[in-house]
């Protein structure tokens, strides 16, 4: 899309917070849906694997220091299947957000 950055979110931030802090602009949420594949995900993280999912805080990194059960170092997608919509203002304490910016 247009004029859409790509930044990552600090650990539990969400989408709404890091566009705003790193570029001064709003999270487009209708752009997430771009950043939304493992290919995108390597892109910007050091990704260990990467899985299909389903949650409103995707695309993301789950952090180095997450309890084993929680897949350290994964990245994580909404899969096709999903019926998780995206969400600006979403974040999980243990993840980091991959966000688009608008302009």
């Amino acid at each position: 899309m247009r004029g859409v950055r790509a930044v990552t979110a600090a650990l539990a931030e969400s989408c709404d917070a890091a566009c705003l802090r790193e570029t001064g602009r709003r999270c487009d949420v209708a752009a997430l849906g771009t950043l939304n594949s493992c290919e995108q995900l390597r892109a910007h993280f050091a990704c260990r694997g990467c899985s299909p999912s389903s949650g409103r805080d995707q695309p993301a990194h789950v952090d180095a220091s997450a309890p084993a059960s929680a897949l350290p170092g994964q990245c994580v997608y909404n899969s096709p299947s999903s019926d998780s919509a995206f969400d600006c203002a979403a974040s999980h304490p243990l993840t980091r957000r991959l966000c688009a910016c608008a302009p």
